[in-house]
């Protein structure tokens, strides 16, 4: 009676698992392999088990009673009998929890796995926006606000998805023991999402500098190209005759002299330019440290 009643657990063990391998096979065959389709089977497999675990129990109690009933009145082989279906049926019963807790871990690692996809779409969003930022930049063009602006709005698309693996991971930490070999586990997968944050975080701090610094080399390039244009016109009055600016028996200006007086009258006009625009970069530059986005 002993290995029957072991060779029917077994058989409906075996059972409970084909049927879900045949759904999971089903599901892939028809494209419905989906997280939700999983869970859904193992949460039936669970079911199943715990219909079959409290069986195991009623039959456990039904034998630990009629064995304490009958204890005095069994020969020592009766005895033996008893006490082996009894284990055989307590050992049934910690499978059947350790198949319980199986698909509950599976159900877990759906979960991860989901919301691993979810971050991994993310990075390829944000590293799809760093190419472009880096084609920008091999092709000489100047980056934009927008540029750094972007990559800062797809890091933190990814930062989010890292938080929500993190949640899921402390929600999976709150069950089971702690340091235990399951919650080291989850524990070293946290502090990787973690570490993976804070350098994400880092490198935004870098892109929001970068982005702070865009409206400055702007106008510094504008600058320059007024500087170049001053120094072209010093280049130009070096060229002209400066002892006939002006006619030595009229008095009146010369062309030459009107070609100096025009080309002083712009360099003091570009000067003037940059004066204002320094002023402007000194004023947001105040700004931006008043704000706490540049440090001193």
């Amino acid at each position: 009676k002993i290995l029957s009643h072991y060779d029917a657990y077994i058989s409906k063990i075996e059972a409970i698992n084909e049927g879900l391998q045949k759904t999971n096979e089903l599901n892939t065959a028809l494209g419905k392999d989906t997280s939700k389709n999983r869970t859904d089977s193992l949460n039936n497999q669970i079911k199943q088990y715990k219909q079959e675990m409290a069986k195991q129990q009623n039959e456990l109690k039904a034998y630990e009673k009629a064995y304490k009933a009958n204890k005095n009145y069994l020969t020592n082989e009766q005895k033996q009998t008893y006490e082996a279906e009894i284990q055989t049926l307590k050992n049934n019963i910690t499978e059947t929890s350790t198949a319980i807790a199986n698909a509950r871990e599976e159900i877990n690692q759906i979960k991860l796995d989901k919301l691993a996809k979810l971050t991994d779409a993310a990075e390829k969003a944000a590293s799809a926006i760093t190419h472009q930022a880096d084609m920008t930049d091999a092709h000489g063009d100047y980056a934009t606000k927008e540029t750094y602006t972007s990559q800062i709005d797809a890091n933190l698309k990814t930062i989010d998805a890292y938080r929500k693996e993190q949640d899921e991971l402390e929600k999976q930490m709150s069950k089971v023991a702690v340091d235990s070999e399951k919650w080291k586990e989850l524990n070293d997968q946290w502090h990787e999402k973690d570490s993976a944050i804070q350098q994400l975080q880092v490198s935004n701090e870098q892109l929001r500098q970068n982005a702070v610094q865009v409206p400055l080399d702007e106008s510094n390039r504008v600058i320059e190209k007024r500087s170049t244009r001053i120094d072209e016109n010093n280049d130009l009055m070096g060229l002209l005759n400066q002892d006939n600016l002006n006619d030595p028996d009229t008095g009146k200006i010369t062309t030459d002299g009107l070609a100096k007086v025009a080309l002083l009258s712009d360099n003091i006009r570009q000067e003037q330019l940059n004066i204002a625009d320094l002023e402007e970069q000194k004023k947001a530059l105040q700004e931006l440290y008043d704000t706490g986005q540049i440090g001193a």
